[in-house]
């Protein structure tokens, strides 16, 4: 039975998303968000992105696809990766306790902490995944 596959994770929580349907059929559906790029995967090789749109799975619609369905198969395994494309300002660092720092000069021992957040965006969703996602099936 065709079905749709799409992420709906938020962009806050997790920043891939590894559907986990490996094996979609023929006439299933792929759903990327406007704050989203899809990656797929065959044979552990990356054929191919998707951008924000609806992609019916039809080896006519996608150039990829001809490809992953040889001779009209029902269906091939490959698995879909969700890499969401907003910015986030949710990371923060820092230390939770002040460190204590020792002055030679005035002989005084200083707390000393810090603490911020940092702006994320992935841009190139294809280097971020082979060089940070590798084979997790999520990455928060």
């Amino acid at each position: 039975m065709a079905e749709i596959i799409r992420c709906d994770a938020s962009p806050s929580d997790v920043l891939v998303w590894k559907s986990p349907n490996n094996s979609p059929e023929y006439g299933s559906q792929i759903i990327v968000q406007e704050t989203q790029q899809a990656i797929l995967l065959s044979s552990g090789e990356l054929v191919g992105t998707l951008n924000p749109g609806s992609y019916p799975i039809e080896s006519a619609n996608i150039p990829f696809f001809k490809r992953l369905f040889p001779g009209g198969a029902a269906s091939i395994p490959y698995d879909i990766w969700f890499i969401t494309s907003t910015t986030s300002t949710e990371y923060k660092w820092g230390t939770s306790h002040p460190i204590d720092v020792f002055d030679a000069s005035y002989e005084l021992s200083l707390p000393i902490g810090a603490h911020g957040s940092i702006r994320l965006r992935i841009k190139d969703h294809e280097s971020f995944f082979r060089q940070l996602v590798g084979t997790r099936q999520r990455y928060t």
